[in-house]
């Protein structure tokens, strides 16, 4: 066809692809017009024809040739095998003439029209080279010599071609892939060195131009130095590291040099980022130290000094993070080859240089930059060498200093900052929300007390002699401000708070280094905490955290020191324990209040289990202390008795007397046992009759003190969490000989091993049927019949807890429970709510009550009369009504410890018939559910507007992976007949 056709058609496709572009036109007649140039596309022989001439007119718009381009790369790749050699070798010169001839000044800054020319030539060689096309290195280099334009199209091709063949692997054949692929790699030295040509060939330019003041052709220069960094991130991940260190590493110096400039740096370091994250042996990743010469550190600490001194700006922060990373991912390389037989024996050159810019990004206002390097810190803090180091050792101080502040909580801030370099502005540009910020926030938080925990270990007197000062020099000033008061987010409560976390996470690792701090110092710290008397509870709650860690040093001391200081302690707690404001009786205490007391009686169980040999001379004068405040029924609250009493029992594990303990179990239940059997015979005899004793068929009655069904409530939920308690923490010795002398072995096992018996088993077998009474009655609340029963005000009182949702889906609390929760500005619960809150703790609790009972109680609660029948009709009735969330505790609370400590003697008669029962439900209850949930994702009901269809299949997912997985061997095998994942 002779050209004035081919002109012709061509016209006439330009029109139909302005056609498709333009907006003002209606839907249909862009659609017909887009129609039209595919089908030309498909099935005209003159695609390269007329592609090659759209492309070539300068006078056509940017659409009308990126289209011509793409009529000659659709004919190569579907079309290349049928072509003739003649066709091959038209479309091959005039591509090569497109990319020899550049880009016209108003395409320049077109990326898809460079991109679209390098896919023609990138599709060619996929089929041509090496075999066919020896020159195209050669040719592709002599086309850099025509001007800026055709350099950055040469590496277009050059980004394009590693994409296709080693990142992405999109060639169908294999054969293909393989041999350009061994093409590149054995021209790769040619292809590094031209890199590296290009690069210093084009940067010398820019500084000549910049003198010059010729800014027009500099940003051709200063574009091509862009390009070429993004192609080497298509190469440096996979290419042998000889090639990026040849020269002695000449290119990563090069790339570190254009961190200082801002137009580079973006593209630098992302360069960087893949050379520091490379794998492999100790031999491969040696070259990578070549980074720590004095040129790299000053390159990169001057860059990361500048980037931190700019004005807030999202470009500036996305580079000081990839800079953070590269940093980071050098200091990790430097944990696997430092101390390693044929990797570094010594330490580098320039490595203060290095710990000082890690350093500068721990002291940066963005906790991102902070968590980024505490990871690092973290491992070398860890790191056997590297930790022992004197020139790292010397940093330790520098970090706890830079690092303690950022434990204190910050806020979210209410509006987006741009204007000002502080945690909340940077906090502005990583999180869209308060709740995602508090998330990291969280993690973060975790992680830097971890990371002071380990650091305890390495320098114990520097992460001590800090929190010994800080403690000291905060109460100096607290007791100037006292009187002042706080709430949630007072700078000084906030700054309590962070002390009181880092000293717990400093001091719980002192004893294990055998370089202490002094006894002395942290007794007289321990005297100065107890000196001060906060008046405000949010401040005394943290001075109780701060004495429950400074309590090891009474373990460390003389008995006649610590019986000095134990007394004065326990008066702190005790005061604590009692503590109230003016006008607030038993019923009207702030939820503020409530907390600092239920943290004394706490620290009184944390003490009790850590320390009991420290408390057990005094524990004639704790429990008549205890008992004097349980008397008083205006004085401590049920679940404050209850806590006291479990701090009690802990202690009695160490009477090592079973005759004592057992009588001591009797007075801690005292008359409980009774009061429970005898609420049991009233209360669970049936559904109806529980949902009458604790109103769940009256009207909700507010307020809370005017509803007495909630004293019923109150009564349940005591002596659940009384023989919880009881159950979880009553035992024998640990020591055989110490059990045998104070009567706990009642017989002994075939092999010799003693059999022993829990103090609290006779106290306690007694009540199991009424437990499992309970249960059954949990389960029978779910029946129709008790559904219909429910008053109006309680109709979603078995609901799912919101933080209970929340915990499942992973998401945040929304912000009502929030507000809930804060000690500031609490919300009072609905009654619905209360309502909610006691029967999830009381099924819980009831489960965890059974399930305790295997491990603890042992033979005596396996061997029960009757065991497995009541079970059986109780904790099992009506499972097919149950939801799966009511269902989880059964599973992981009661049958996984249930069957994990079943004695062997009690496999056929106890376990056998349990699992028997329990096993062809869990089955078929599976069953059913996978097959909705398949039914869900075929019909297009899983949706994330649909949280309740979520939560539905994550409590599947949660009750399969969590729960009946530890149940027995014919579940797992139900989970792999149906591939639950």
């Amino acid at each position: 066809m002779v050209m004035a056709d081919i002109a012709k058609v061509a016209e006439e496709l330009a029109r139909a692809v302005e056609l498709t572009m333009d907006p003002c036109l209606p839907q249909q007649q862009r659609m017909e017009a887009y129609t039209a140039c595919e089908r030309f596309k498909e099935t005209s022989p003159l695609c390269v024809q007329c592609g090659l001439y759209l492309a070539q007119q300068s006078n056509l718009s940017h659409f009308v040739r990126h289209f011509g381009l793409q009529l000659m790369e659709h004919c190569v790749k579907f079309r290349w095998n049928q072509m003739s050699q003649q066709e091959k070798l038209f479309i091959k010169e005039n591509a090569m003439k497109l990319l020899e001839r550049g880009i016209e000044p108003q395409l320049q800054e077109l990326v898809h029209i460079k991109d679209a020319l390098s896919r023609v030539i990138v599709e060619m060689i996929k089929r041509e080279w090496p075999q066919q096309w020896s020159s195209l290195l050669a040719e592709l280099q002599n086309a850099c010599t025509h001007g800026g334009s055709q350099t950055e199209l040469v590496l277009f091709v050059f980004l394009r071609l590693a994409e296709d063949v080693a990142l992405l692997q999109t060639l169908e054949s294999h054969q293909r892939r393989r041999d350009i692929y061994q093409a590149l790699t054995a021209n790769m030295g040619e292809i590094f060195a031209f890199f590296r040509h290009l690069i210093l060939e084009h940067f010398h330019a820019i500084k000549r131009l910049h003198e010059e003041s010729q800014e027009s052709e500099l940003k051709m220069h200063a574009r091509v130095v862009q390009v070429v960094l993004l192609t080497l991130t298509g190469f440096i991940e996979w290419v042998s590291i000889n090639h990026i260190m040849a020269n002695d590493g000449r290119l990563v110096q090069i790339l570190c040099l254009l961190l200082e400039d801002e137009r580079f740096q973006a593209g630098a370091v992302e360069c960087l980022l893949q050379v520091v994250s490379r794998k492999g042996r100790v031999e491969e990743r040696m070259p990578l130290l070549v980074l720590f010469s004095a040129e790299v550190m000053r390159s990169i600490f001057k860059a990361a000094d500048v980037a931190s001194s700019k004005s807030l700006d999202e470009r500036h922060y996305h580079f000081l993070k990839r800079l953070t990373l590269v940093l980071t991912g050098l200091g990790t390389q430097l944990c696997m080859l430092w101390g390693k037989d044929d990797g570094l024996n010594v330490r580098p050159p320039h490595f203060s240089t290095y710990l000082d810019a890690i350093l500068t990004f721990s002291r940066h206002p963005s906790l991102t930059l902070v968590y980024y390097a505490n990871s690092l810190w973290m491992s070398f803090f860890k790191h056997e060498q590297i930790s022992k180091d004197k020139v790292f050792r010397t940093f330790i101080p520098k970090w706890v200093e830079c690092t303690a502040p950022k434990i204190t909580r910050v806020s979210y801030p209410s509006s987006r900052c741009t204007n000002i370099r502080e945690t909340g502005a940077y906090a502005c540009l990583d999180y869209d929300s308060e709740e995602e910020f508090a998330q990291f926030f969280h993690q973060c938080r975790s992680e830097l007390l971890q990371t002071f925990r380990q650091t305890t270990l390495v320098a114990p007197l520097v992460t001590f002699s800090y929190v010994q000062q800080w403690l000291a020099t905060r109460i100096q000033k607290s007791m100037a401000e006292q009187g002042t008061e706080c709430n949630s987010q007072s700078p000084t409560y906030l700054e309590w708070e962070a002390l009181s976390q880092i000293l717990e996470s400093v001091l719980s690792r002192i004893l294990v280094p055998s370089e202490r701090p002094s006894v002395t110092s942290g007794l007289r710290l321990l005297e100065i905490c107890l000196n001060y008397e906060p008046s405000d509870p949010l401040l005394l709650s943290t001075l109780l955290s701060c004495v429950s860690a400074l309590f090891v040093f009474l373990s460390m001391t003389t008995a006649e020191r610590s019986a000095n200081l134990l007394p004065r302690v326990l008066d702190k707690i005790f005061a604590a324990l009692v503590f109230t404001q003016p006008g607030q009786g038993k019923d009207s205490r702030s939820r503020v209040v409530k907390n600092v007391r239920m943290h004394a009686a706490s620290l009184m169980v944390k003490i009790a289990q850590k320390y009991p040999l420290l408390l057990l001379p005094v524990f004639d004068q704790v429990y008549a202390t205890i008992q004097g405040l349980s008397k008083d029924p205006e004085q401590l609250s049920r679940l404050e008795r209850v806590t006291l009493q479990e701090a009690l029992l802990l202690l009695s594990n160490h009477f090592c007397d079973y005759e004592r303990q057992t009588r001591f179990i009797g007075e801690v239940i005292g008359s409980g046992a009774e009061e429970w059997i005898m609420l049991s015979s009233k209360a669970f005899k049936s559904p109806r009759d529980f949902m009458t004793f604790v109103g769940l068929d009256r009207p909700p009655v507010e307020p809370s003190s005017d509803d007495l069904n909630g004293q019923n409530r109150s009564h349940i939920l005591f002596y659940v969490n009384l023989f919880l308690a009881v159950v979880k923490r009553c035992s024998w010795p640990e020591d055989p000989d110490r059990a045998a002398r104070g009567g706990f072995v009642m017989a002994h096992t075939e092999t010799g091993n003693p059999l022993c018996r829990n103090p609290a088993a006779s106290h306690v077998i007694p009540l199991v049927p009424h437990f499992l009474t309970l249960l059954k009655v949990f389960n029978g609340l779910w029946t129709p019949d008790a559904l219909s029963a429910l008053s109006e005000g309680y109709r979603g009182a078995h609901m799912m807890l919101e933080v209970e949702r929340s915990n499942v889906l992973g998401t945040p609390c929304s912000a009502s429970f929030v507000d809930h929760i804060d000690v500031s500005h609490p919300r009072a619960q609905t009654p619905l709510e209360r309502m909610q809150h006691f029967l999830t703790m009381v099924h819980d609790t009831t489960y965890h009550i059974l399930g305790n009972m295997g491990p603890s109680l042992g033979r005596d609660f396996y061997q029960m009369e009757d065991l497995v029948p009541n079970m059986l009709m109780t904790v099992f009735s009506n499972l097919d009504v149950v939801p799966d969330y009511r269902l989880r505790p059964l599973v992981r609370s009661f049958l996984r410890p249930f069957v994990c400590s079943c004695p062997p003697v009690c496999y056929e008669s106890v376990l056998l018939p349990i699992l028997a029962h329990i096993c062809p439900y869990m089955f078929s209850h599976l069953n059913d559910k996978w097959q909705y949930i398949a039914q869900l994702y075929e019909s297009g009901g899983m949706d994330e507007e649909n949280t309740d269809t979520q939560v539905s299949v994550l409590m599947y997912w949660v009750f399969c992976m969590h729960g009946s997985t530890h149940v027995c061997d014919l579940l797992k095998s139900a989970f792999i007949i149906y591939e639950i994942p």
